[in-house]
């Protein structure tokens, strides 16, 4: 998230996680306001619950710790039952925040996709009852865009993962009896080194997957919508997770019900703002635009405490909370308060995780178990 300094004066020292940039920007703009989001009105979310992430979980529900996970030798058990019609393909999508301060997280992250992709296609027995837990999604297509690169799919590898190649097709694709084991390995090898960047994450999104002839003002351009053309298909359940350790900075959309948003926080004798952001309000129009043709689960792994399991609680938690103080630490990972991806995951009932967790299995195996599920058609 970038910030400006409005009022100049001593400072004291302030704990962040990433350096503050200062930018200028003109403090005359009317539409400015000191709250990230005064018209907050969550709806119910499928937030799951950091404690449980280091024991298995079906749907957010824990097991028993001493059941453990279970491995596949090969083909895994069919689900409890048929899909009442031909599965349905999904489609899942990462929108990540390369800025620098995410190196550790990113590592975590590749080393989670592969268990997230794999409990797709060969959706574990945790209760043990000789059943799949959740249908098996026979047909996938994968992809990441970096925040701030125009929404461009990415297909850079990282040469320094043990068997990671140089380049990928910038879109990934599985369908069931194909090389899994090589598809795993491709779609955790496009994580690149934080390069640095914004936390432009809503525009990312939709710039990378709605139309040309979409509505909203921030759609993909000819030139992305020539090089993604298959991968988003219209029957297709699509998934897509936010991955930041900071909030949200899509610019203002310009549409007439935004009102464009900032927050300013007093340290010492200084005032810092941020850059004025789109209304999470008026960003969602666009989500919803881009989920009219086909079933949406959107998640986050964001700044959010790790001990609070209400979506309501956690968005005014992440709304109060000092921007400049981490809103959790563990083992290297850190975040700062994303109120804006809360709420946004709020809205579309969405699943919520700290990226500070140990690990990402709850939000992991809840993914996998309503997409599938889902898919198939299945109460």
């Amino acid at each position: 998230m970038r910030w400006g300094i409005v009022v100049v004066g001593l400072c004291c020292a302030c704990g962040a996680k990433s350096a503050l940039e200062v930018d200028e920007h003109d403090a005359s703009l009317d539409a400015r306001r000191d709250a990230t989001v005064r018209d907050a009105r969550p709806i119910d979310a499928r937030l799951v619950d950091a404690r449980l992430v280091d024991g298995p979980s079906v749907d957010g529900r824990p097991l028993p710790d001493t059941m453990g996970d279970v491995a596949f030798d090969g083909e895994p058990p069919r689900p409890p039952r048929p899909c009442r019609s031909r599965a349905r393909p999904v489609d899942l999508f990462l929108v990540v925040d390369s800025s620098g301060s995410m190196r550790a997280e990113l590592e975590a992250l590749s080393a989670e996709v592969p268990t997230l992709l794999r409990d797709m296609i060969q959706p574990p027995d945790l209760d043990l009852n000789g059943e799949a837990d959740w249908p098996a999604i026979e047909d996938l297509h994968f992809a990441v865009a970096l925040s701030g690169n125009g929404g461009r799919f990415n297909g850079v590898g990282d040469p320094e993962r043990p068997g990671c190649a140089p380049s990928y097709p910038i879109w990934q694709s599985y369908r069931r009896g194909g090389d899994l084991e090589g598809f795993l390995l491709g779609a955790s090898c496009v994580f690149p080194e934080a390069v640095g960047g914004s936390e432009a994450l809503f525009s990312t999104a939709l710039r990378a997957l709605l139309p040309p002839d979409a509505t909203f003002p921030f759609r993909q351009t000819p030139e992305i919508a020539v090089a993604h053309a298959g991968y988003l298909r219209d029957e297709s359940v699509l998934v897509m997770l936010f991955v930041t350790d900071e909030d949200d900075d899509s610019i203002c959309t310009d549409l007439p019900t935004d009102v464009c948003e900032q927050r300013c926080v007093r340290v010492g004798m200084m005032t810092f703002c941020t850059v004025p952001t789109g209304s999470v309000a008026s960003w969602s129009e666009g989500i919803t635009e881009l989920g009219d043709r086909r079933d949406l689960v959107l998640g986050a792994l964001a700044g959010m405490p790790v001990d609070v399991s209400d979506p309501d609680e956690v968005l005014e938690i992440t709304l109060g909370a000092h921007p400049f103080a981490e809103m959790c630490s563990v083992d290297g990972r850190a975040g700062l308060p994303a109120p804006r991806v809360v709420e946004m995951v709020n809205r579309f009932d969405g699943v919520l995780h700290s990226i500070c967790s140990t690990r990402y299995q709850g939000l992991v195996r809840t993914i996998a178990s309503r997409v599938g599920r889902l898919a198939c058609d299945d109460p």
